[in-house]
């Protein structure tokens, strides 16, 4: 949380639909799968905007634009409706980004949604391959 008191920004708010109950509720035959405009995510270049999203989804977006590991250490829980606008990496706005005011994706975190990445060292999961070989015939 960027803000001591967690207090969250202006473009985020707690999800008016569960989205996550109507999928169980879809995958069990109770219903169906909720409209994308109420539930799901959509973004181009410089723009996310998701509905009903929960903070593990959210991680992985934000670590697919960051390319780096991203843990979610925010407590939040429950699902959020919120749109992100910012200016992708390369430093040049492209036409779907909305973002007026040039923000980096950190800056539009903590100014937009209240959030923020900050950088840590930690211990992650790899795979080691040791040897490859040919496979042979049976």
């Amino acid at each position: 949380m960027a803000n001591t008191d967690g207090r969250l920004g202006p473009r985020i708010s707690a999800a008016t639909i569960d989205c996550m109950a109507l999928m169980i509720a879809a995958g069990r035959g109770k219903g169906t799968m909720p409209p994308t405009s109420q539930c799901g995510g959509s973004g181009g270049s410089g723009r996310i905007a998701m509905r009903g999203a929960i903070m593990p989804s959210f991680v992985r977006s934000l670590s697919s634009l960051t390319g780096r590991i991203v843990q979610d250490r925010t407590g939040l829980t429950g699902g959020f409706d919120f749109d992100l606008d910012f200016v992708p990496d390369s430093g040049v706005a492209s036409e779907s980004s909305t973002a007026t005011n040039g923000a980096s994706l950190f800056t539009a975190l903590e100014e937009q949604l209240g959030l923020k990445l900050r950088p840590t060292r930690g211990q992650v999961q790899v795979v080691v391959i040791d040897r490859v070989e040919q496979p042979t015939e049976n």
